[in-house]
């Protein structure tokens, strides 16, 4: 889907509670005139917390394309299951997703692992080509086609991003297709390991699955091999986001309803993604 940033973020801020809650004290103990060390920044207004590692990737902002919020919040009848498994997939992210990012993000250079993330970047030219035609977007469409074609070439199999700049490739995905065609995106979901989450979102993402090249490797160890490439991709996704993410951890009271409004504001609107 839109990146994995999404589940990582559910995933990630689940799981510290008591962090949380020793940070709030903290900032009610502090002496009149006084800020808590977690005070936005009084000339710029950003909160103070800012990421001590050089890893953050500037060049790609994630948030570049998080549009104004124009929903009604989604209707949320299973919060308490939700909640619980908000809980669940930040153990998991914990005990298992950073401490594997870190150790990968030691030892493999950043140039390496942005050449990986290229390569799967490449992989999903078939989703964006398909989710631009049935949008209605023909020309898109014949971009995603010359991009594949220039990066899978000249690009030495999308290790390198040498499509040029006219052929700058916009995030299609089925989820932006439904809500195109006027389908409502339905009631919120946290889908166990898979992060936020619509009914909408969630059929979108299983149609997606079937324009996945990966998943069509065939052999004895196709399984896991299949698995290890989505394994590979999770990791190194995250390698680049372990300090955005320990940001918002820091930042929030409720991280189950800040990842809510956070996802929120990335649902595709029909009038307004006609126009982009």
């Amino acid at each position: 889907m839109r990146c994995l940033v999404l589940p990582i973020l559910a995933a990630v801020i689940a799981f510290a509670p008591a962090a949380r809650a020793q940070a709030y004290e903290a900032s009610l103990d502090t002496t009149a005139g006084e800020y808590p060390s977690t005070a936005p920044d009084p000339d710029t207004g950003i909160d103070g917390f800012i990421p001590s590692d050089s890893e953050v990737d500037y060049s790609e902002d994630p948030f570049a394309d998080v549009r104004p919020a124009r929903h009604a919040p989604l209707p949320d009848p299973l919060s308490g299951v939700n909640r619980v498994i908000f809980k669940v997939n930040g153990v998991a992210l914990f005990v298992l997703l950073k401490p594997v990012a870190t150790a990968y993000r030691f030892v493999i250079p950043k140039p390496v692992r942005s050449g990986v993330k290229n390569v799967f970047r490449n992989l999903s030219e078939p989703l964006r080509f398909a989710s631009a035609l049935l949008q209605g977007r023909p020309r898109d469409a014949g971009k995603s086609v010359a991009r594949l074609l220039v990066n899978s070439t000249v690009g030495v199999g999308g290790l390198f991003n040498v499509a040029p700049k006219d052929l700058a490739d916009a995030d299609r995905d089925f989820d932006q297709t439904l809500a195109s065609w006027g389908i409502p995106p339905g009631i919120y979901l946290m889908l166990p390991l898979g992060g936020p989450s619509s009914v909408r979102d969630a059929i979108a993402s299983f149609g997606e699955s079937f324009l996945d090249p990966v998943n069509y490797i065939r052999g004895e160890d196709a399984d896991a091999i299949i698995a290890g490439a989505h394994g590979v991709k999770t990791v190194n996704d995250f390698s680049f986001r372990i300090e955005e993410v320990d940001s918002l951890m820091k930042s929030t009271v409720d991280p189950y309803a800040a990842v809510k409004a956070y996802y929120e504001e990335r649902l595709p609107n029909d009038a307004v993604d006609r126009t982009r």
